[in-house]
């Protein structure tokens, strides 16, 4: 038996980069306004830092405005972030690893 999960790439990547080291900094990124209370529950956040190494985080859903949302999280070191939606992901805590997208 296979086991296989759909992640679907929810806009682009953004690159974020700084002069500002060792310090965390909340990071939110705008959903699309398509994305629904129900998927909400199972978008990750895929970092890709600059030296090489990744990690994901849950995050968590903020307002940014009136009918648009965010995902907000916290970094130690600004890279590359990707929004990541899998409907086989129910998220109840927050995730380390996952395998870099190639």
């Amino acid at each position: 038996m296979t086991n296989t999960t759909t992640i679907t790439v929810l806009g682009n990547p953004v690159k974020i980069e700084t002069n500002l080291q060792s310090r965390s900094v909340t990071i939110t990124l705008p959903l699309p306004t398509d994305v629904t209370a129900e998927k909400m529950v199972s978008i990750l956040v895929y970092i890709q830092h600059s030296n090489g190494t990744t990690e994901v985080k849950r995050g968590r859903v903020v307002e940014l405005e009136p009918g648009i949302k965010g995902i907000e999280f916290e970094v130690a070191h600004f890279s590359t972030f990707t929004l990541l939606y899998s409907p086989d992901l129910k998220i109840e805590e927050e995730v380390n690893t996952l395998a870099p997208i190639s």
